[in-house]
C-alpha cells in the first residue's frame, strides 16, 4: 500500500529542494533573507568579494566601513531603475 504522507506539497517542496541542492544550488538562509530588498546582502557581498577583489578594494578605498551598505544601496537603486525601463 502507498504512504499517503508523500503526496503532499512539503514532500514535493523538500524533493525540489534537494534535487536543486544536489545539482549546485545554493539553499539560502530565510532568516538572512531581506524581503523589502529581495536579496540575502551577506550571500550578494560574499558573492562580490569573491568574485571582483579588486572592484571590492577599490569600493572599500571610497566608502571605508559604509562600503556594504552603499553597494547593496546602490545595486537595489540600479536594479529598480532597469525594471522601470
Amino acid at each position: 500500500m502507498s504512504n499517503p504522507s508523500i503526496h503532499t506539497e512539503a514532500t514535493f517542496k523538500q524533493a525540489i529542494v534537494e534535487h536543486l541542492t544536489s545539482n549546485g544550488w545554493h539553499a539560502g538562509n530565510p532568516d538572512a533573507f531581506d524581503s523589502a530588498l529581495a536579496l540575502e546582502k551577506a550571500t550578494v557581498v560574499d558573492f562580490i568579494q569573491r568574485s571582483q577583489p579588486k572592484e571590492w578594494k577599490q569600493l572599500q578605498t571610497v566608502h571605508g566601513i559604509a562600503v556594504e551598505d552603499r553597494f547593496i544601496q546602490r545595486l537595489v537603486k540600479e536594479a529598480v531603475v532597469r525594471e522601470n525601463l
